[in-house]
């Protein structure tokens, strides 16, 4: 199965029915044990609660810094994207409060390949607890074969050897869908579905007979589990994905939308008229996870407006009246 960006959409609906019927089966979800799931917990706009008055002849220590008013900040959004054409979801959470603010953020999206973050955290695991190594090497199949996204297409043969390593660096830094086929292979989806809701705590994640999707909300969630080192104990390995997922080849979307020299870690989606990103901003100060998607866009257009909202958000993390 093909996956150009200018498939046919429906070949990409059979492609994902395909890929996805195995999770449908309950007693494939077996054997993916771990610590149990655990969710981000905060809500869309996070309440501000008020110390009360003490009076006291000790002098008062110094008042808390200002933080920001999600509330606000999800005016502006909403207002922004209610004069786009098509169906935008967005979650953003705050690392230095905590506190999340949503728009839609809890609406079913196709996930396209921002499922590859997920999915290389499965995999890392799978290095993490002994069950597999990085440096294993996968021989390409002609079945793997895509046009889409990534460069294997330009050269692989069959019977060519890469190690997970690089599979794993060409799906994130590439989006390659050769090198995702070849993974899959040696890492089943339906293990991998399984890792994200039983490990992961990715209770929303949807899979049907059309498209695999997720929510924006939860997405941030698997960025979250990244950023951490709640998914990967091993610090090396998260410092690899972060790595990868920093220096991608795709920089129109989140990372356009912030100031030169601030990193970026993210890992794009596309769909026909489907345009999606999930982004760790590595502001110094104030870093900050934003995932956009959305439905029926322009595949020329929303790169643009996920650009602008990543540098609404940024403006206001970072404002100086704050």
């Amino acid at each position: 199965m093909r996956l150009g960006r200018n498939s046919d959409p429906s070949a990409w609906y059979r492609y994902y029915a395909w890929l996805l019927t195995p999770v449908l089966a309950t007693s494939l979800l077996a054997g993916c044990t771990g610590r149990p799931a655990q969710a981000i917990t905060v809500p869309d706009v996070g309440a501000t609660i008020a110390a009360p008055a003490v009076q006291s002849s000790v002098q008062a220590a110094p008042a808390a810094p200002a933080q920001p008013d999600l509330r606000q900040l999800r005016r502006q959004l909403h207002s922004y994207l209610a004069d786009q054409d098509g169906t935008y979801g967005v979650f953003i959470l705050d690392l230095t409060t905590g506190k999340g603010v949503g728009i839609n953020s809890d609406k079913v999206f196709p996930a396209a390949s921002t499922f590859k973050l997920p999915m290389s955290l499965y995999i890392l695991d799978q290095v993490t607890k002994g069950k597999a190594s990085l440096y294993e090497k996968i021989a390409y199949e002609a079945s793997d074969y895509d046009e889409g996204t990534g460069t294997l297409q330009d050269w692989v043969e069959e019977g060519t050897e890469l190690t997970v390593r690089e599979l794993v660096e060409l799906a994130i830094t590439q989006s390659d869908n050769i090198a995702t086929h070849m993974l899959l292979r040696r890492f089943p989806p339906q293990n991998v579905y399984a890792y994200m809701k039983e490990q992961l705590g990715g209770k929303v994640t949807h899979f049907d007979e059309e498209t695999m999707g997720t929510t924006p909300r939860e997405m941030a969630t698997y960025m979250m589990d990244a950023h951490s080192g709640q998914a990967l104990e091993d610090r090396e390995l998260q410092q690899f994905l972060i790595s990868a997922l920093e220096n991608t080849a795709f920089e129109d979307r989140a990372a356009a939308g912030v100031p030169d020299g601030v990193a970026v870690a993210h890992k794009i989606g596309t769909l026909p008229n489907v345009v999606n990103d999930v982004a760790l901003v590595e502001v110094p100060d104030h870093p900050f996870i934003i995932s956009v998607f959305s439905l029926d866009v322009s595949e020329e257009i929303a790169p643009g407006v996920i650009s602008e909202v990543t540098r609404k958000v940024y403006d206001f993390l970072t404002s100086s009246s704050l």
